[in-house]
């Protein structure tokens, strides 16, 4: 079963996950703090990653991605953002950390299961913006 990791800070974007988690086919770790799902990633497979892309003060989801870049077989990890933010200003560092794509918020649950499903499908769907 594939494993969805999720990192936000805010409680209203990460409690659309949790509704919408249990009606996918995978696992998932939501969390809204960025070193807990640094430690999730080094110790399990991810196969597709989901931050937010101001996550804190002095913290970017770019942040993340680049450290995720570092570990053993990140290579297999899918790369999303998810951003009030338009994806168009931030191609150079997406392409430089492999962020294979885009969803923007604010996705309502209906939206944003359909858009995780067809990732996980290995799809994309109007909400989500595909790089590769």
């Amino acid at each position: 079963m594939k494993q969805l990791l999720v990192l936000d800070d805010r409680s209203e974007d990460l409690e659309v996950f949790r509704q919408v988690v249990p009606q996918l086919d995978c696992k998932a770790y939501i969390t809204d703090d960025f070193q807990d799902a640094m430690e999730f990633c080094k110790h399990n497979r991810v196969d597709i990653l989901v931050s937010d892309l101001n996550v804190g003060e002095d913290i970017s989801g770019f942040d993340l991605m680049q450290a995720v870049q570092q570990l053993p077989d990140s290579g297999t990890i899918r790369r999303i953002i998810y951003s009030t933010e338009s994806p168009s200003p931030n191609y150079d560092k997406m392409e430089k950390f492999n962020v294979v794509g885009w969803i923007v918020k604010p996705a309502d649950e209906k939206s944003l299961l359909l858009t995780l499903k067809n990732i996980l499908a290995g799809k994309y769907h109007s909400d989500y913006v595909n790089l590769k």
